[in-house]
């Protein structure tokens, strides 16, 4: 006789001994239409075959048969277990079956999971009849159980009758609601099996929401207090007591089950089920003494289907909110107990939120509200799912997602209409879990979320499980994608999986996975930003009055927050504790209260670098205005662009006009473009990003234009900022002119990132070229590239500045005449200017060398007179240590004397090299080799393009380097 031995099927399809499995092989019988009659101690199972053997067997066993273990458990079949085996060929097919849920858990999870039952019942059941269970394994490694009622054929043991049925694609399967509220209440009735609380047939079993203390915060002690619609619709006078109990969580039932599994000596059997853990999931109702017996108070401020009890008991029985509670009738004494009421040791607000997030949260609440009024309409012609209700809370790292949705959360659960349930997690400690236990998790908070319903599922650093796939690495992209699909599956409108009443929430700091957005999981996205002046100010207010120990009424928060630009609110935050901690230093000796002044947070702000700027490389530069010679023009029109909108900020928010945010710098090369961007770098007091060309280029599509979206985030990040780009025309060249469409996505990005659709506040461009007749002309238009700055051939005047400047730390000779050379250096660039002066004074200083070398000392070094010393020792010496004594001491002086020449020689020649003047010779020399480095060619093609480019252009202008024959190649480099 075979064996029973457990395996994990994960069905109620079994795996037929090896000498049955040949002879099915060799007749060529198909496994679906095969019933695999099991007969153990006078009861029979019909179960199907999966088309597998057995393992082999041993030579003490003849064969096995496997089965999964949790199907021989519903069956009563223990593993080790003799049966005998016998197979059926011929039943009928069913036209339809009805099954009951074993619970009403069973019940909501089948409506969690209708799509994948109704997809893979078949996988797992093929033969039933109404005298054995029907299990089914969901994908969330729970199951169901189910309980046949009927069946058409009927099955019957007796002589008339089928003894079981076959299911088809034909076959109808029908589900009877396991209810555990009555319809008109949308509160489903249930009576689970063996509970303390059922005394007889009677009694009136049912389910409420339990209400937050907070909500109604004095109840009186041996009263509940229910709305009086809910005891008419169930039938209960006034005076009635109820005798209440707690239903466990699905995460709760889930944590107790690996507690027991843990516990357990048995343990599991070969993926078999013991009695505790089986017994665990078939139990909801909590058993331990966590029960209360309360009388009755009629109360129509209470919605219906909740119940308010007293704090006393929310705190002993350590009941958390918006639990489900059983309530039944009871004939027992009022449970009257004075309780000590914790109260908090300091008085907060919990409805507090943090300046600038009001318009936020209430946008974010009326989506919400009308979400989950949507999730749970039943009124609707439609489908409430087949609308996006998911909410997505959008913004950088420390910019106040999460003290944003935990006011959400609040604000729905104190709101009357919606009394919203929250179940909050964070799926950042998920990064390194299985995909499996991912999935079985998340299908395990929307089972939370269902039993507490109306609810929302809050998922924080969202972005952390579905990242955007990386093409650099395969197998997190890959992962990132099948999580992602996993997502999609369960939260997509229109999902089977996602219950009513049941609202997504994410919250993410990055871009998601392309297919969350394709699915449109999230129906609207709310972006915190970073908080302007006037926010910084109540944020640090709303800090300084948290220490009700320190005095902080000198403060001027006002010119703290000036100061702050681009800081979140934990930077802030980090700023006042800075601050105490100077400010506790400060009066370490002091017995009066700790006083907190500006000047503490004015030195807190010193070497300390916001979040925002943490992970971005800024330029810095020692160039300055005064640095650059000539271009007033051009300096003048940079300050009043950049520079004065950041120092007169209060002046320029009044102005009407729309302020430039674009400048192009375009000349001759070596006229001063990028010297003036690394001026701009520190005199505008400005945040400064440099790119050039190449650094955004990338072979890999979509690569490119990411890039540029980096960029542009990180200067929003860094802002007020200045974003620089080098060689311009190389990057944003005309549209249709490159063969691989690289440059033309970039400049699509471009005119996206500097458009009004995007914005670009507190965010400068700033681009440098010398053809600007090369860059794509809609970048040019204004909101975009506003202004057009020509940094020119310098003049006599501007040469004759550019000369001073350069001179100015030098030691020039009187007899230089800056005027005649500025006059004699036509078209020098500023660059020929600087490498002609830097070539002068490199002569001056050959020169100045070269004749320390050749000066020789007039002075012999003169005859050393004889030394005289004397030996004080207390033992005479012979002549020859004397002699060596004396050679040692001659060597010594003779080595510090050559060390105090070398010194005072290399002083000399360090003097005389610092000290080199440059004359009127070093300056003509150099002028002579120091030729302009732009030929007259070169000169007269560019100034056609920049008179081309200033004049106007025709509509037909191509730009480049035009062909003058038929049939040349145009040029774009």
């Amino acid at each position: 006789m075979p064996e029973i031995k457990y395996k994990q099927l994960n069905s109620s399809l079994v795996n037929l001994p090896s000498s049955i499995y040949s002879q099915l092989v060799t007749k060529g019988i198909r496994p679906q239409s095969l019933a695999v009659i099991v007969r153990y101690a006078d009861k029979e199972f019909y179960l199907g075959w999966t088309g597998m053997a057995s393992a082999i067997a041993t030579l003490a066993i003849e064969d096995y048969l496997e089965i999964d273990p949790l199907v021989a458990n519903a069956y009563g079949l223990n593993e080790g277990s003799n049966v005998t085996i016998s197979l059926h060929s011929s039943l009928p097919t069913a036209k339809t079956v009805s099954v009951v849920p074993d619970t009403a858990d069973d019940w909501e999870l089948l409506e969690a999971h209708a799509e994948y039952v109704e997809e893979n019942l078949l996988s797992q059941v093929r033969m039933t009849s109404t005298t054995q269970p029907m299990v089914v394994y969901l994908p969330s490694s729970s199951f169901l159980t189910f309980r046949v009622e009927a069946t058409d054929p009927v099955t019957s043991s007796s002589y008339n009758g089928t003894p079981a049925v076959r299911l088809d694609r034909d076959t109808e399967v029908a589900f009877a609601p396991k209810l555990r509220r009555p319809p008109s209440s949308s509160q489903s009735t249930v009576r689970p099996t063996q509970t303390p609380l059922e005394q007889d047939d009677s009694s009136v079993q049912q389910l409420v929401r339990l209400l937050p203390a907070r909500v109604i915060p004095s109840t009186e002690a041996g009263v509940c207090y229910v709305s009086s619609s809910f005891l008419q619709k169930i039938g209960i006078g006034r005076k009635t007591t109820f005798q209440l109990t707690r239903i466990k969580s699905p995460i709760t039932r889930h944590n107790e089950i690996k507690e027991k599994g843990k516990a357990d000596d048995n343990g599991l059997s070969l993926g078999g089920m013991s009695n505790s853990l089986k017994n665990a999931t078939s139990k909801p109702y909590d058993e331990t003494d966590q029960s209360l017996v309360l009388s009755v108070v009629p109360d129509d401020d209470i919605l219906d289907g909740h119940i308010a009890i007293p704090l006393g008991s929310h705190q002993r029985l350590q009941w958390k909110e918006y639990e489900l509670l059983s309530i039944q009738i009871s004939q027992s004494q009022v449970q009257y107990h004075e309780y000590d009421i914790l109260k908090p040791l300091f008085n907060t607000s919990d409805d507090k939120i943090l300046p600038g997030q009001g318009d936020l949260l209430q946008n974010a609440s009326e989506f919400l509200i009308s979400s989950l009024g949507m999730s749970l309409s039943k009124l609707s012609t439609s489908r409430p799912t087949d609308r996006s209700l998911g909410l997505l809370i959008s913004g950088g790292f420390s910019s106040g997602k999460t003290s944003l949705v935990k006011s959400l959360a609040h604000h729905l659960g104190q709101d009357s209409r919606i009394l919203a349930n929250s179940v909050y997690e964070d799926v950042s400690g998920w990064s390194q879990e299985k995909v499996s236990t991912i999935s079985d998790k998340l299908c395990l908070l929307i089972e939370e979320a269902n039993l507490k319903a109306p609810s929302l599922i809050i998922l924080d650093n969202l972005d952390i499980l579905l990242a955007t796939e990386d093409e650099q690495n395969s197998n997190q992209s890959s992962r990132a994608r099948t999580l992602s699909e996993i997502f999609v599956r369960l939260f997509s409108p229109g999902s089977c999986n996602l219950p009513q009443g049941v609202v997504l929430v994410g919250v993410a700091s990055n871009s998601l996975h392309a297919s969350i957005g394709a699915s449109h999981v999230f129906g609207r996205e709310v972006k915190v930003g970073s908080p302007n002046k006037h926010i910084r100010k109540e944020i640090l207010e709303m800090i300084l009055e948290s220490y009700t120990s320190v005095d902080s009424s000198d403060v001027n928060t006002a010119l703290v927050a000036s100061e702050t630009e681009g800081y979140l609110p934990t930077d802030l935050v980090s700023i006042v504790e800075r601050a105490l901690h100077h400010a506790s230093l400060a009066h370490k000796h002091s017995e009066e209260i700790l006083t907190m002044r500006t000047s503490h947070l004015e030195r807190s702000l010193e070497g300390y670098r916001p979040h925002t700027l943490r992970n971005v490389s800024l330029q810095s530069s020692s160039v300055g205005w005064k640095d650059i010679g000539g271009m007033r023009y051009v300096k003048g029109v940079i300050r009043e662009t950049l520079e004065w909108p950041t120092k007169y900020a209060a002046i320029f928010k009044n102005c009407p006009l729309r302020l430039r945010s674009g400048l192009l710098l375009y000349g001759f090369p070596g006229c001063g473009k990028t010297l003036i961007a690394s001026a701009v770098a520190k005199e505008c007091n400005l945040n400064f990003i440099s790119v050039k060309g190449p650094e955004l280029l990338n072979k890999y599509i979509g690569q490119s234009e990411a890039t540029t979206r980096h960029y542009f985030e990180r200067a929003q990040a860094a802002k007020p900022c200045v974003l620089f780009f080098d060689e311009f025309e190389s990057i944003a060249p005309r549209r249709g002119h490159d063969s691989t469409g690289v440059t033309d996505r970039v400049v699509n990005q471009f005119l996206t990132q500097m458009d009004g659709a995007e914005g670009l506040d507190g965010v400068y461009v700033l681009a440098a070229t010398s053809r600007p007749d090369l860059i794509d002309p809609a970048l040019l238009r204004p909101g975009r590239l506003d202004k057009s700055l020509l940094c020119d051939m310098p003049d006599t005047i501007d040469r004759l500045d550019i000369l001073k400047t350069l001179t100015k730390d030098m030691d020039v000779d009187s007899d230089v005449d800056l005027q005649e050379i500025a006059s004699k250096c036509v078209d020098y660039t500023g660059a020929d200017l600087q490498a002609l002066i830097y070539n002068a004074h490199l002569e001056s200083v050959h020169a100045a060398i070269a004749t320390d070398e050749k000066t020789v000392s007039s002075e012999e070094e003169s005859q050393t007179p004889p030394r005289e010393w004397s030996i004080s020792s207390k033992s005479p010496m012979t002549r020859s240590e004397e002699a060596e004594l004396g050679r040692r001491v001659e060597k010594l002086f003779s080595s510090t004397k050559k060390h105090a020449k070398e010194t005072s020689k290399g002083e000399k020649r360090q003097e005389n090299t610092s000290r080199a003047r440059i004359t009127a010779e070093n300056i003509h020399k150099s002028l002579k080799n120091t030729p302009p480095s732009v030929s007259q060619d070169e000169l007269r093609r560019l100034d056609k393009f920049y008179h081309s480019f200033t004049s106007g252009r025709p509509s037909d202008y191509k730009g480049g380097n035009e062909g003058t024959v038929v049939g040349s190649r145009s040029s774009l480099a």
